[in-house]
């Protein structure tokens, strides 16, 4: 009984320490500055009404639902990240921008990971097998390696605004 307590013991202070010491880390050394206040002109918790004036939307099924419809971005922004060919997708939770989601089609994720680490520095966790995490105090980028379609689906968000529009806590890694 008294060697089951102390392993037990001995196991949370491990994984105290681990968590601890990613978190230090994690939050510091990616570079998320570029999304911190938006993505291509588009301010996080601006208003749907205002962004449909700047850029051509079109309903989607994909990256929303009834509450948190997604829109195709089908024009008023460059359609690719550095060269290489992207979907863009805006999610809204009472008409106020939540996250922006980024697709790229099989033959380019490999392309597309790499423009991010280029641009992002290193991948901070790895919470899933095909799920990636980049994040610093106030952006979150994840991306899902090996969606249906074969592609990639990056997702980008500011920690405080998704949580204010959403009423969902942010995992930090």
């Amino acid at each position: 009984m008294n060697f089951k307590l102390k392993f037990v013991v001995y196991i949370c202070v491990m994984i105290s320490s681990f968590g601890m010491s990613c978190s230090d880390s994690s939050l510091s050394d990616s570079d998320l500055s570029s999304i911190h206040d938006g993505f291509r002109g588009i301010k996080w918790g601006d208003n749907f009404f205002d962004i449909s004036k700047k850029f051509v939307l079109n309903r989607t099924d994909f990256g929303g639902n009834d509450r948190e419809p997604g829109y195709q971005v089908m024009g008023g922004m460059p359609l690719d990240i550095e060269g290489i060919p992207v979907d863009v997708y805006l999610q809204f939770r009472n008409n106020k921008i939540i996250a922006v989601h980024i697709h790229a089609s099989k033959d380019k994720k490999d392309d597309l990971m790499d423009k991010f680490l280029y641009l992002h520095g290193e991948i901070k966790a790895h919470p899933s097998k095909d799920v990636f995490v980049w994040q610093d105090t106030v952006s979150t980028i994840a991306m899902q390696k090996n969606i249906q379609d074969g592609g990639c689906l990056f997702t980008l968000v500011n920690n405080d605004n998704y949580m204010k529009q959403t009423g969902r806590n942010m995992n930090y890694y």
